[in-house]
């Protein structure tokens, strides 16, 4: 299987961020598109929300790209004050999800649906949306 992603970073701040995590993780090879470095504004053509609402592929993307994995990394305000980790066991064949936000309910419900984009992610399908 192959072991790249593309990410969308919807020119905001997390496309950023990913461009310094990216360089952390082993496994799996991360390209970024629209990081917000390039003076994009945020979600200006970009951004999962663009993508569902015009049917289009993100500015950055094009014909080339068609059969790629990709994701698009796009801030949530559900989850304003929330964080998520995903983090693969070192002992075990699991991947762990932890997450933190201002209630418990938020928290979990962050988590679970963290959970199932890597169960999509990996292929289970298993998780309903």
């Amino acid at each position: 299987m192959d072991n790249t992603v593309v990410v969308d970073g919807a020119d905001g701040v997390g496309g950023e961020k990913l461009e310094v995590l990216k360089n952390m993780l082993s496994g799996l090879v991360i390209e970024v598109h629209n990081t917000g470095k390039g003076g994009g504004l945020l979600n200006d053509g970009v951004g999962a929300d663009y993508v569902q609402k015009e049917k289009v592929v993100p500015r950055g993307f094009g014909s080339d790209d068609v059969g790629i994995r990709c994701a698009s990394l796009d801030g949530d305000v559900k989850y304003p004050r929330g964080r998520c980790f995903i983090r693969p066991s070192g002992t075990e064949d699991v991947i762990r999800v932890y997450a933190e936000a201002s209630t418990q309910e938020a928290a979990d419900s962050l988590a679970d649906s963290v959970t199932k984009i890597v169960d999509r992610f990996l292929g289970f399908g298993s998780s309903e949306q």
